[in-house]
């Protein structure tokens, strides 16, 4: 996964803002954690914390088109930072590589 520089090593501090805590009990029963998925990276994925941040979803064919557009148009340093498959169970599934 993508992540701010230092941001993985504040989380793994403990320094991460309240919200986080708020928005990850209230999706834990939605959440199911696969894999090396550490407590620090759990938390940076409920950060309520935007900072002009930007969570977008696209067809995977079209994913290369969209990452190039954003550094033509200077936007930060996108990436890719997962999949989304469709299980119909309504969970969220992390996955950890």
């Amino acid at each position: 996964m993508t992540y701010l520089p230092q941001a993985r090593k504040l989380a793994g501090q403990g320094i991460i803002p309240a919200g986080a805590y708020t928005n990850r009990e209230y999706l834990a029963p939605y959440v199911e954690v696969l894999g090396t998925v550490n407590t620090a990276e759990q938390d940076l994925l409920c950060d309520p914390q935007t900072s002009g941040g930007l969570l977008l979803a696209v067809a995977e064919n079209r994913k290369e088109e969209l990452l190039t557009a954003l550094r033509q148009e200077g936007i930060g340093r996108p990436g890719v930072i997962g999949r989304v498959l469709g299980s119909g169970t309504g969970q969220i599934v992390i996955r950890g590589v």
